[in-house]
């Protein structure tokens, strides 16, 4: 159960997989079959909540919404699997914290640090060698639009309308909060080194649809230097985003 979802951390700043091969690691299980679900709710969401070109305050709230009431169905299922005297291993409770963490679900992240087994990990470095606060601070389903390979990166699309309109409110940051609160240590210069790696135009893949050499691209001219020289790595790339606001909200990324 979620074995392949702290690879997934480490696959981000490597390849660039499929969508249907990054969401590989949603296997059987109670959990798997929770954010399965999630997946396809934040993909048809109502129409009304729906624009084109932005995320809107309606697309935000319904977003916001669903993915706070899957929160809630891990929670129940935690809850009743310790009652019944199965509850999640550390493994599952660990890997599951590094998805939410990596896809900035506040929600869930809130819900799974309420166990120890959870929280004892805070601080543990990943497979890929980076810890959970420099994901936290990376933001990769918002950095994403500012640098990436417009592939990969496609997978953080439908997470848009819940990472929201002000990126002063990103759940990164409440993430890197609670991560703090938690026990982890705060370490920008892994952060900026994470930001460096994944956005580097030399970090090449072979894309398989297209049959293309395919890199990290700057969505934003001259954002890798700007982001990587600032003091604090989320801020900056949530400045950047806060340049991209129109009147009528939040473009959405072209992937």
């Amino acid at each position: 159960m979620f074995r392949l979802a702290v690879a997934f951390l480490t696959v981000l700043l490597m390849v660039g997989p499929s969508v249907a091969e990054a969401q590989a690691f949603k296997r059987d299980g109670d959990f798997e079959k929770i954010l399965i679900r999630l997946d396809r709710q934040l993909s048809y969401l109502p129409g009304l909540a729906y624009d084109e070109r932005y995320i809107t305050p309606t697309y935000e709230f319904v977003s916001k919404r669903t993915v706070q009431q899957f929160a809630t169905k891990i929670a129940i299922v935690l809850e009743n699997r310790t009652k019944a005297g199965n509850p999640a291993s550390a493994e599952e409770l660990g890997e599951l914290l590094s998805y939410a963490v990596s896809f900035g679900l506040a929600d869930l992240v809130e819900e799974v640090l309420r166990y120890p087994g959870a929280r004892d990990q805070v601080d543990s470095a990943l497979d890929s060698g980076f810890h959970l606060w420099a994901w936290a601070t990376l933001a990769p389903g918002q950095s994403s639009r500012l640098c990436g390979d417009g592939h990969f990166d496609a997978i953080f699309q439908i997470y848009q309308g819940y990472f929201g309109i002000d990126p002063a409110q990103s759940p990164y940051k409440t993430i890197r909060e609670m991560l703090e609160k938690a026990g982890a240590v705060p370490r920008p210069e892994e952060a900026r080194a994470l930001w460096l790696r994944r956005c580097n135009p030399n970090n090449a893949f072979y894309d398989s649809v297209s049959k293309e050499i395919k890199g990290p691209v700057e969505y934003v001219p001259g954002v890798r230097d700007r982001v990587a020289n600032a003091p604090d790595i989320l801020e900056a790339i949530l400045a950047e985003i806060q340049a991209q606001v129109k009147p009528q909200g939040l473009p959405k990324p072209r992937f």
